[in-house]
């Protein structure tokens, strides 16, 4: 009974430290991740504005112009078999941004393979994407 009583007593503190350092993720790097996600491996202009501000709203708001127009099932194939993965490479905080610095890799099927440099600027404050490049 008391092994049994440790076991049961050793799964639920794993449990809640993991829950623990999932529910503690840095809110800056969170909202990067989720700009990455929505803007390069979803492609997902709406989802990509909605956490923008200042410069990455306006570009964001340029590209969608330059689309007009074009039917989103144009190159629908090609979406649905490519593959995108990507690293965190560098961050640095100050009081008032967080940039983060990610590498991509753009996998297609019968084409070569793409590398971009990312690099994602957040405003502390406001709590959006402030501006990305991509090189």
């Amino acid at each position: 009974m008391t092994q049994q009583f440790n076991l049961k007593t050793y799964f639920s503190l794993l449990v809640i430290l993991l829950f623990g350092a999932a529910c503690t993720q840095d809110p800056d790097l969170k909202l990067a991740r989720n700009f990455l996600d929505a803007y390069f491996v979803m492609a997902d202009h709406d989802a990509a504005l909605k956490i923008s501000s200042g410069q990455a709203l306006e570009q964001l708001k340029k590209e969608q112009e330059l689309l007009k127009g074009v039917s989103p099932n144009s190159n629908a194939d090609a979406y649905r078999s490519r593959d995108i993965t990507f690293k965190l490479d560098r961050e640095t905080k100050n009081e008032s941004e967080a940039n983060f610095l990610y590498r991509l890799k753009i996998i297609v099927p019968d084409l070569e393979d793409q590398e971009k440099i990312v690099l994602i600027t957040v405003d502390r404050q406001a709590h959006k994407i402030k501006a990305f490049t991509s090189m």
